[in-house]
């Protein structure tokens, strides 16, 4: 079974569940389908948004119960498959907490020391100004490089321009000149 057809039959089960536990007000073939018929890497996402919808977004709970997660490759052979063809890998938006794994100093202590990871996305619409200033501490005190990204991966939502100064060595890094 390839990764998409994994992360597809888990996005049904997960759906299954939350609707036979009463977090859905019902099972809905359509909503069901539009959610299959998305992008593997949306899936777990909309997921998400329809449980916050249905129950806010205070206790997550019943999604990891679920066995709710996004079916990918390894982490390290992802990073040891970027460096080999020349790539920065980064950690993205580090500080969600809806339904992400949300990162503090400790976890990312933990994650590099197995993981050479090569910097992380400070700037980003639902990271808090401490969390902001956190991944800015820690990103100067490790020489991680800094990204920043407004998940703008629909027509429906517009990319928020950041300063180019705020990622000047990424972005010099990547041959993209900085005045």
């Amino acid at each position: 079974m390839t990764f998409n057809q994994a992360q597809t039959e888990l996005s049904r089960t997960v759906y299954q569940y939350l609707a036979d536990k009463g977090y859905l007000p019902r099972f809905d073939e359509e909503e069901l389908e539009a959610i299959c018929q998305a992008t593997t890497s949306r899936q777990p996402p909309m997921l998400a948004d329809l449980f916050i919808e249905h129950n806010g977004e205070d206790d997550f709970t019943p999604l990891k119960e679920s066995g709710y997660t996004l079916c990918t490759n390894p982490t390290y052979a992802v990073v040891e498959a970027t460096h080999q063809g020349g790539g920065i890998a980064l950690i993205a938006h580090p500080g969600r907490t809806d339904g992400f794994v949300t990162f503090d100093a400790e976890l990312l202590d933990r994650f590099k020391a197995e993981i050479p990871i090569d910097g992380i996305e400070i700037y980003y619409p639902k990271h808090t100004s401490e969390q902001v200033e956190n991944f800015k501490a820690y990103a100067e005190q490790h020489n991680w490089f800094v990204s920043a990204g407004s998940d703008s991966h629909a027509p429906d939502k517009s990319p928020i321009k950041y300063r180019a100064e705020q990622c000047k060595a990424l972005l010099e890094r990547l041959d993209i000149k900085v005045s």
